[in-house]
């Protein structure tokens, strides 16, 4: 066999992924609840505490619910990957469940009273639920997650794809 033909040895990148996915994830979660304490901060100035105190709260559900599905998520998929896709259907049905729940007993608890305090509740999911998001598209694009590991030779270094000599 010739030696263009032969392939390096490679294997599924292994717990490094684990770790950069939950810092991603970690990060996530920080940066959009900094970012929407912020646009709170904003609507109070721009239209008052009612406004902002509406705005928080549906800026906190959508938090919450995101960041629970994606640790559950996150979870399923380092213990069966191959229940990924199953479990990320499922973790969507119950985030808009538990998102459309939220938002009517915010309604009905009398925290939302006034329609203008509810237009900014749902900007407060919708604009979180954005953020979270971009977020995750920026941060994980940035991330250097492998996706197959080098296998060590017998002389103890890695062999790369152009070292087949």
């Amino acid at each position: 066999m010739t030696s263009e033909l032969q392939r390096p040895r490679v294997r599924p990148a292994g717990p490094t992924t684990a770790r950069s996915v939950s810092g991603i994830l970690a990060r996530t979660v920080l940066l959009a609840g900094a970012l929407a304490a912020v646009a709170a901060v904003v609507v109070a100035l721009a239209g008052g505490a009612g406004l902002a105190g509406a705005f928080a709260l549906g800026a906190g559900l959508a938090l919450v619910v995101l960041t629970f599905g994606a640790f559950t998520l996150s979870f399923v998929a380092g213990a069966m990957p191959g229940a990924s896709l199953m479990m990320a259907l499922l973790t969507y049905a119950l985030q808009l469940l538990l998102v459309l729940v939220g938002v009517v007993a915010l309604g009905r608890s009398g925290l939302v009273d006034a329609e203008s305090e509810q237009l900014w509740c749902g900007l407060g999911v919708i604009g979180t639920t954005l953020l979270w998001v971009a977020l995750q598209v920026a941060l994980t694009a940035r991330s250097r997650i492998p996706l197959y590991t080098p296998v060590p030779t017998a002389t103890g270094g890695a062999r790369e794809a152009g070292d087949d000599c």
